[in-house]
């Protein structure tokens, strides 16, 4: 079995690769009011004004975009950087701001922390190889 930082090394490879053909929902998605977080999603987080939210393996940061045009101070988190350059760009020509860090989800900084709301897609999740030892690391934040 591969060691977890050759894991690790081998998914941002991969999502490298994918970059170029994972470019999220269009600008005018935003501005005309889209969220990339499904009705489900929102009645269960409720308001977020206010909040900080984090963000794990948030791609190119729809959510985090959605979750920051709704009033959240935001930090997404992936390792990607082609994705969190796309994420950038987005944020700024929406006239939002999100924090964009490169890491892994399995190991944060530890000064990744004091989170009111932490948000993970089904799309990020399924990455997670032991999920109680990784609830315990993201309880902590």
């Amino acid at each position: 079995m591969p060691e977890s930082s050759e894991v690790v090394s081998r998914n941002r490879i991969y999502w490298e690769q994918l970059a170029p053909h994972r470019p999220g929902e269009p600008l005018e998605f935003f501005l005309e009011g889209g969220s990339a977080l499904t009705e489900a999603e929102l009645a269960v987080v409720g308001e977020v004004r206010g909040s900080r939210v984090l963000q794990l393996a948030c791609s190119v940061g729809d959510e985090a975009l959605t979750f920051a045009q709704l009033g959240a101070t935001v930090t997404g988190v992936d390792l990607a950087p082609s994705h969190l350059a796309t994420g950038r760009a987005k944020a700024q020509a929406l006239g939002v701001q999100v924090d964009f860090i490169e890491q892994d989800m399995m190991t944060l900084d530890p000064a990744v922390t004091g989170f009111d709301l932490i948000y993970i897609s089904w799309g990020g999740i399924c990455w997670v190889p032991d999920i109680t030892q990784w609830t315990q690391l993201i309880a902590a934040r």
